[in-house]
Parts: structure tokens; sequence; C-alpha cells
């Protein structure tokens, strides 16, 4: 309950910038980076949950934008059918790399490699085929209508944007706590050990991977609807490839907020830069390798991950303080009774003993202490000293002298004599 209240807290949050920021280029930079957030959170299902690193998430981003495109311009389908009918084609074609991918059994940079090999493919074919417009591209119709998926103003496209992120957040909050979460997690960790306890570790990664693919290709679809333009090196480029991949591993990999957190920390450094270098090409580029390196070297899971290892280690900080404040306040106490109170006295094989700190014999001491203990008690209530007990009894030596002489019984040689016992402690 507390992920969910957390992200309502977020959107809301951000829910409220619209009301207070009226300048369209931030709000253009806000919608953008949104939008590389969504991305970067389809990428999160499979690459952060799911452990599937893949290079080649533009293929989904692409067929999203291109199935959005084609049907408005070639076949005047709604903006609206069009938009979910992209998702659909994106989480097909999710479903078919990752069919082929995980039935030949390929993980980690073979995995990788085979999505970055995909999604260049698909771009050579968008660049020849008529259909897609070749390398001219698509351009949507100008209507600013909301039926046409267009508005005049930008906070509307933010809010729709803002609507995705959300959606985002939940599919993650919902890995995080359902049954299929915990089979991709397990996955993830050791896919071995997964299917050695029953899970269907194909099935489980290829409808990860559908999911990954259809959040990606929601991203897509968004982003025709946003600029009216979709060609192959846009749709299919390495960019949202890239972006798409260092925004969750910035932000943390495998968490709800981290494509979030990633992408508004690496999209403001790289405008940041711009404002002050000017438009140099390739800067960011250079932001995301710094970034990488510094998160790998010092954060290995993560901003987010980063801000959790900190408060758990502050709330231990501050556990070990409440804990050490309070033993001391404990061993004050005790200072101050045995000074000005009367010490605990418990009774113990006849003899006064002082237990300091909890009402039990303390085994731990030896005979001396209580001794000690004894005499500081009497001392304290001023009772009369016990006698000293001798350490030598009456007749030892002649119990010694007659075990030693022939004839003697050897089974009480070591015992001393019961009358003179009795003699020396008294009635």
């Amino acid at each position: 309950m507390k992920g969910f209240l957390a992200i309502a807290i977020v959107v809301a949050a951000l829910a409220a910038v619209p009301l207070f920021v009226h300048s369209n280029v931030v709000l253009n930079f806000l919608v953008v980076t949104l939008m590389i957030a969504v991305a970067g959170q389809g990428w999160n299902v499979i690459g952060g949950y799911g452990g599937q690193y893949s290079f080649g998430h533009a293929a989904f981003f692409g067929t999203g934008a291109y199935v959005t495109a084609i049907l408005q311009v070639h076949y005047g389908v709604n903006a609206w059918v069009g938009f979910l009918a992209g998702i659909v084609a994106g989480a097909a074609v999710g479903g078919i790399i990752g069919g082929l991918v995980f039935r030949a059994g390929l993980r980690s940079s073979y995995f990788a490699l085979v999505t970055l090999a995909f999604a260049e493919v698909l771009r050579i074919l968008a660049s020849v085929a008529p259909i897609t417009g070749a390398g001219v591209g698509l351009l949507v119709k100008l209507d600013l209508r909301p039926q046409s998926f267009q508005f005049q103003s930008r906070a509307v496209f933010y809010y729709v944007v803002l609507a995705l992120v959300a959606a985002g957040l939940l599919i993650a909050q919902w890995l995080e706590r359902s049954r299929f979460g915990v089979w991709l997690i397990a996955v993830r960790e050791n896919e071995d050990a997964a299917m050695a306890l029953g899970v269907n570790a194909t099935a489980v990664k290829l409808v990860a991977m559908m999911i990954s693919a259809a959040v990606t290709a929601a991203a897509g679809c968004f982003y025709v609807q946003y600029f009216l333009f979709v060609d192959s090196p846009i749709a299919y480029g390495t960019w949202i490839s890239i972006e798409a991949l260092l925004t969750p591993i910035i932000g943390g990999v495998g968490t709800v907020f981290g494509a979030l957190v990633g992408a508004l920390v690496v999209k403001s450094l790289g405008e940041g830069a711009k404002l002050v270098t000017g438009d140099v090409p390739g800067l960011d580029i250079m932001i995301y390798g710094a970034m990488l390196v510094l998160v790998i070297g010092f954060a290995r899971r993560g901003l987010v991950g980063a801000l959790v290892d900190a408060r758990a280690s502050l709330a231990r900080y501050l556990a070990a303080s409440r804990k050490a404040a309070a033993e001391a306040a404990r061993g004050g106490a005790a200072a101050y009774s045995r000074r000005r109170v009367a010490p605990l006295r418990r009774a113990f094989s006849g003899q006064c003993c002082v237990v300091i700190g909890a009402l039990r014999p303390n085994y731990g001491v030896d005979r001396s202490q209580w001794r000690r203990q004894d005499h500081a008690l009497r001392r304290h209530l001023r009772l009369p000293q016990a006698e000293r007990r001798p350490n030598w009894l009456p007749g030892r030596g002649r119990h010694r002298r007659a075990a030693a002489s022939p004839g003697a019984p050897r089974h009480r040689a070591h015992l001393p004599d019961r009358a003179a016992v009795r003699r020396a402690l008294g009635p």
C-alpha cells in the first residue's frame, strides 16, 4: 500500500507543475523527458526485473510510432484507435522477438546483440519500404482537435504523457507485489534454480518481453502524435535504445521510480550543459557516458538505490544511537542506585549477595566477589560483619595422619570429622 501511495504523491506533484509553469520551452522539455521515462520504464520491465539487458528497444518504439502513423496517413483511422493499435503491434513484435530468442536459450550478451540486430533490420526495412515513406518518412496531417489526438496547449500533452508515466509506475509496482513479479525476479537471480522449483522461465520472460514492448511502443505512439512526423532514423535509431537503457540504469535498475528519476537527471544535465556550452554535437552522449561511469563506480544500484541504502544506513545509525543512549541511561541509573539507594539484595546460600541490574543471581562471579559484596552491603546497612570462617577445621590433620597410618579406612580419609565441623560452625 505504501508503494501505491508514493506513486500517487509523485504523480500529484508532477501534475501540479503546469499550474505554476506556463513556458512552452519548459513544458516541451518536461514532455520529452517524461516520454523518455516511459520508454525507460518499458526497458526496466525486462532489463531491471527480468535481468535481460536489451540493446534494441528501438524496435518496439519504432513499431508503435510507424503503426500509428501508417493507420492515420494511409487508412484514415482515428488517432486514438491508432494509438492503441500501435501498442498492440509493439507487444506483438516483442512476443515474436522474445519467442525466437528465449526458445533458442540466448541470454546476457547474446540476447543484447540479437535485440540490437532486430532493431537494425527493422530500420533498414523502414528506410526502403514505400508504406513507411522510405527515406522521406511520414507526416501526419495537422488537425488541432482532441478527436485527432492533437491539442493546442502543450499542457494537455503533458498530462497525457504523465498518465503514461503513471501507468508505467503502476506496472512496476505490480511486478514487485504480484506472483508473476516474484517469478520474474527469481528468473533474474538464478534461472536454473527457478526452473528447478517449477517456474516456466521461457513463458515468464516472454510475457515480460511483451509487457516491456507494449510500454515502449506507447512512448513511440506518443512521439508521433506530439511531433506529427516519423522516419526510420528517428523510429528505429540507436538514440532511443541508448536513452531507454541508460535512464533506468542511472536512476535505479529494477526499481519503481528508477526510470523517472534517471530521465529527469540525465535530460536536465544535458539541457543545462547545452545552455552553458551551446549546441555542441555529441555533448548529450558525453554526459550519458560520464553519468554511467559515475553510477557504476559509486552507486551500483543507481540513484534511487543509493537513496534507499542511505536511508537504511541512517535508520541503523539512529537505532544504534538510541540503543547506546538507553544502555547509558540504565548504566547511570545503576551507578546512582549503588551510590544513593540501598543495593539490591538476594539471599544466596545463607549470604547476602548484591545483584546489580537484575533480580537474579550472578553466577559469573566467584565466591570472593560475593564475599566482598556481602561486606559492602553490611557496611552500607551498618550491620555487624559476619565472623570469618576458619581456613582449617579441627581434626583435619588427625584424619590425614590417620589416613596415612596403616589400617585406616581409606574411603573416609578425605572427609573431616562431623563433630568438629559442628563445633566450628556453632549451634
